[in-house]
């Protein structure tokens, strides 16, 4: 590693960089880049003068490895927000230039004035812009790697978003009817006169009803972890009027329905997953009945929710696969709970699905 605590010379380092941070933890860095610049330097600048005394390698002092820490880091500012952007991207590349030229000047005299006052300079001018020269080659080098990563993680995190709101409005799209509030007016007042005449008649219009309502809420709203746990059991009851021999085991008891109101889920996930049961599935073969639970940690004070379903794949398909349009499924829960887990396994035509997420405060802020 080239050093900023002693004179140029030439040095070797290595580094291994992994992007496994998720955004959740960095979003405050990657909102100020100004800040994950100046941390990094920072980083940089401990590293360097702690390589320095351990190694016992002559050094220049404090002084001239502050300057130069400084020219880094203003440095890094001119390439990181005119330099890179004017020399990669489509216009305003002139002004680019011209400003981050008129700025490395500025920075050049500047440190060449310092370290005249400090009596830091050893040699000729010239040899002083060389070494700058090269210095400067260095810090180019060094703020490309960060600013490299800096616009891949967003154009990364712009693309997740890209396709999430494409996938949402693909549901909004399908949601949409002639009119939301005459289809639900009707439903309900067919299920009222109905009362008069059949009880289990009016509990399944009843059932039919809430799907329907579920189905016109504006995306854009808040879908409760209860709403969508329970228009899964009204979307089962609804398949029991189609199927009288329906093998389901539905577990979603009322009281995870309580503490499951206020947390956030995003709309039609879970349903989609039960749903692809019985578009993909065996769901009336009484030796394999499906299963589906929702449950919560024992624990009252955690916020642990596991949502399970198992199943027989259906031997009519010819090329079964495991998943079911879970790629998309997964992207929108990690889109919205980053640190949600899920877990797959399909053993023959069984085939299995695990859903954690822990819902903590960054989780329930769902607008974000």
């Amino acid at each position: 590693m080239k050093s900023i605590s002693k004179v140029f010379s030439i040095q070797f380092s290595g580094t291994n960089s992994r992007l496994e941070w998720l955004y959740s933890k960095l979003k405050y860095l990657f909102d100020h880049p100004i800040l994950m610049i100046g941390i990094l330097w920072g980083c940089y600048y401990v590293f360097d003068l702690g390589s320095t005394d351990l190694l016992q390698e002559e050094s220049m002092g404090f002084t001239y490895a502050n300057a130069n820490m400084a020219a880094g880091i203003l440095s890094s500012f001119v390439f990181f927000y005119w330099f890179f952007p004017g020399l990669f991207y489509r216009g305003g590349f002139i002004k680019a230039m011209l400003l981050s030229i008129l700025s490395l000047s500025l920075i050049l005299v500047s440190k060449y004035y310092i370290f005249l006052y400090y009596d830091l300079i050893q040699d000729s001018v010239s040899y002083f812009l060389l070494e700058e020269m090269l210095r400067g080659v260095y810090f180019m080098v060094f703020t490309f790697s960060i600013w490299v990563f800096y616009k891949f993680f967003k154009s990364e995190l712009a693309k997740a978003r890209i396709e999430v709101e494409l996938e949402s409005l693909g549901i909004a799209h399908n949601s949409l009817q002639l009119s939301p509030h005459f289809m639900m007016n009707l439903i309900t007042d067919i299920a009222g006169r109905s009362s008069r005449y059949s009880h289990s008649l009016f509990i399944d219009l009843t059932e039919f009803s809430s799907i329907l309502k579920y189905t016109y809420q504006d995306i854009g709203e808040l879908n409760e972890l209860a709403t969508e746990l329970d228009v899964i059991k009204s979307y089962i009851h609804c398949q029991q009027i189609r199927y009288s021999d329906l093998n389901v085991e539905l577990d979603i008891e009322d009281a995870v329905l309580l503490r499951a109101e206020e947390l956030f889920m995003p709309k039609m996930v879970l349903l989609s997953i039960v749903e692809n049961v019985f578009k993909h599935g065996e769901f009336r073969v009484p030796a394999n009945p499906v299963l589906i639970s929702a449950k919560f940690d024992e624990d009252p004070g955690a916020d642990g929710f596991f949502f399970r379903v198992h199943n027989h794949i259906s031997q009519r398909q010819k090329t079964p696969k495991s998943g079911f349009g879970m790629k998309t499924i997964v992207k929108i829960l990690h889109y919205y709970f980053p640190e949600a887990v899920v877990e797959e396994q399909l053993t023959g035509s069984e085939y299995s699905l695990l859903i954690s997420i822990t819902y903590g405060t960054t989780n329930k802020d769902w607008t974000h």
